[in-house]
């Protein structure tokens, strides 16, 4: 999936929402675990290089009267936005409690940002673009890059 050119994943789920694979910790979960499940989760992907951070973001849920999980911060989350070299190693895990992942696109990192550009008020395209124009998304970091959001 990840060849010599820098590449982005992008993921379509059952909802129609196209964004990069993320999400947040399982309790007692570090952010390497994270990672690692849901790369596997959301894009069939194993993480096989570390993962480069290199920008976060608080949200404020004002219309939960819960945290979506106990352990998770409420009403306020922070989220963390890396790149990593991965492989793909089968189709999303797809578990029942996590989104319904219906496509995976690999595309160029130019065509990444037009793909996601769509969705969510191109928030996660500019995510992508950020991490092109810090120089993060080169071939040099290892078979491919791929961007997310985890908290």
């Amino acid at each position: 999936m990840f060849d010599s050119s820098p590449s982005a994943a992008a993921v379509w789920t059952v909802e129609d929402w196209r964004t990069l694979p993320g999400g947040s910790r399982e309790q007692g979960e570090t952010l390497d675990e994270t990672v690692a499940r849901e790369l596997m989760e959301e894009a069939g992907c194993a993480l096989t290089g570390p993962v480069n951070w290199f920008a976060s973001f608080t949200v404020t849920n004002p219309t939960d009267s819960e945290p979506w999980r106990s352990w998770h911060p409420f009403p306020g989350s922070a989220w963390l936005v890396g790149v990593a070299p991965v492989q793909v190693v089968g189709p999303p895990g797809n578990p029942a409690d996590g989104e319904r992942v219906v496509d995976v696109q690999t595309l160029s990192i130019t065509d990444a940002i037009g793909y996601l550009s769509r969705f969510d008020s191109g928030g996660h395209a500019q995510l992508v673009a950020l991490a092109r124009d810090l120089g993060l998304l080169t071939t040099s970091r290892g078979s491919g890059s791929l961007g997310g959001n985890y908290r």
